[in-house]
């Protein structure tokens, strides 16, 4: 329905949506891809061609040049790809296991691809996985087994604009989602038993900033702060399995299954709807 806010209240309770199998990503599919690149953070390396592997920088100040427009850096697991100096469209495959952040430091309008293949982030103070930019468009496609848990917890107060804020962490991010994006987010597979485990304590799970696009895998969000899903102007379902876990009893912020909030304001797609 067009124009509300639509939520299913999952306080101690569970949301399991399925479309049965999964179906293809037409807009995916029209994507032509300017460059590849391989991230394993098992090894914290990096490849253009997945056959050639080079390890990241862990100096912030000279980051690793991956192409003419796109680097990489390693501070203590926090993880920032730097590709604010081109609109591209960019196609990244993860695979390993990182204890920390993976940040897109992207710029504005371009399209972003997140390919996730047996991928594994554990976060501290900040999201798994965060955009810094209102992107074209965010693709995320699952292969395998993949999982994103949240360290951070509701109430806390993080980064240092709540320096007022008895317990503040300064060196922190307070984005919504563990899987933060801006702009709209397309979630395929490829393959039917593809999957994607978030687990988080702080506010939603998957959150965007414009329209969810469901066209496969079995993503599960497990949530004990907010709410599973939440996105600004709808949620469309194709294809796959949505399956939320919602135990959170914060006063006035239970834990809810699919929250669109609804907005017609700036250059946002229009009010909410599912």
């Amino acid at each position: 329905m067009d124009g509300t806010t639509q939520t299913s209240d999952l306080s101690s309770a569970e949301l399991t949506l399925s479309y049965g199998e999964n179906v293809a990503d037409s807009a995916l599919a029209s994507v032509s891809w300017s460059q590849t690149i391989y991230l394993d953070f098992s090894d914290l390396k990096y490849s253009t061609d997945n056959s050639n592997w080079t390890s990241i920088s862990s100096v912030t100040s000279n980051p690793s040049q991956v192409s003419t427009n796109v680097s990489v850096s390693n501070d203590s697991g926090y993880i920032k790809i730097d590709s604010s100096g081109t609109d591209e469209a960019l196609k990244f495959v993860l695979t390993g296991s990182l204890d920390g952040e993976l940040f897109f430091a992207n710029k504005k309008g371009g399209v972003m691809g997140i390919y996730m293949n047996g991928l594994s982030i554990s976060s501290g103070n900040y999201p798994c996985v965060e955009f810094d930019k209102k992107a074209g468009g965010i693709y995320l496609c699952l292969s395998g087994t993949n999982s994103l848990t949240d360290g951070r917890i509701y109430g806390t107060a993080y980064s240092s604009e709540h320096s007022s804020v008895a317990g503040y962490i300064e060196a922190a991010s307070e984005s919504k989602g563990t899987f933060h994006a801006k702009g709209n987010l397309n979630v395929s597979a490829a393959e039917s038993s593809a999957k994607l485990t978030v687990t988080e304590k702080y506010k939603h799970g998957i959150n965007s900033s414009g329209i969810i696009n469901f066209y496969g895998g079995i993503v599960t969000v497990k949530s004990t702060g907010r709410n599973g899903f939440q996105c600004k102007n709808g949620f469309n379902m194709y294809g796959g399995t949505v399956i939320v876990y919602g135990d959170g009893s914060n006063t006035n912020n239970q834990s809810r299954g699919i929250v669109i909030e609804g907005d017609d304001t700036g250059d946002t797609d229009g009010l909410g709807y599912f």
